[in-house]
């Protein structure tokens, strides 16, 4: 019901960070769902959607540092290519080669700078997602879980114990003082011609 409060409603459509509803039962829908930028079956569904994995980020980290190699590698060929062409038509071919290594030199190094920058980027936001996966709270919560349920079975099976001890001692009593005990010992229950106890002398 907390989830159907109009003020929260407000409050959610009001936001200026994306929120996602994700109460956590499938069937049921509540307004705050449809006051919500988008709306999940479950929280752990909700994390799932906004937080990438991080084999994923690895993975995107690997093709783009590959790309870019790769990229520097035709650029490298491509220049290559221009000051071997150079080096026949101009008439003086070695100055002009060494102007090309020269600018081919530096724009390599900037590439490189680029590329250890982006690289380096892409590692700090995966140890960051790393950080704030809500994954690992789902799992502390599991444990935690997990002990309070193995704490509950103890004390439950203590309770069920004594219990037990108790139904025991007092079915031992009941059983020492029951009518049959009684007759044991050579006491009788007198009946009449009916079949009725016989209560008392006369």
């Amino acid at each position: 019901m907390p989830f159907n409060s109009e003020k929260l409603a407000y409050e959610i459509f009001n936001s200026k960070i994306p929120i996602i509803s994700a109460v956590g039962h499938e069937t049921d829908f509540s307004i705050s769902d449809f006051a919500a930028d988008f709306r999940a079956s479950t929280p752990t569904a909700a994390a799932d959607m906004v937080v990438p994995e991080k084999k994923e980020l690895e993975k995107k980290i690997y093709n783009y540092s590959k790309n870019m190699h790769k990229f520097f590698k035709q650029r490298i060929e491509n220049k290559h290519t221009s000051v071997q062409q150079a080096y026949v038509r101009v008439t003086h071919p070695r100055k002009l080669i060494d102007i090309n290594k020269k600018k081919l030199r530096e724009r390599f190094l900037h590439f490189l700078r680029l590329n250890t920058f982006k690289i380096n980027e892409k590692e700090n936001r995966l140890n960051l997602f790393s950080l704030k996966n809500p994954m690992s709270l789902v799992f502390r919560a599991e444990k935690i879980l997990k002990k309070t349920k193995n704490n509950l079975n103890n004390t439950i099976f203590l309770f069920l114990k004594n219990r037990t001890q108790i139904l025991e001692s007092n079915s031992k009593v009941l059983d020492t003082s029951s009518y049959q005990k009684w007759l044991e010992k050579g006491f009788a229950i007198l009946k009449n011609n009916n079949n009725k106890i016989i209560k008392n002398a006369e």
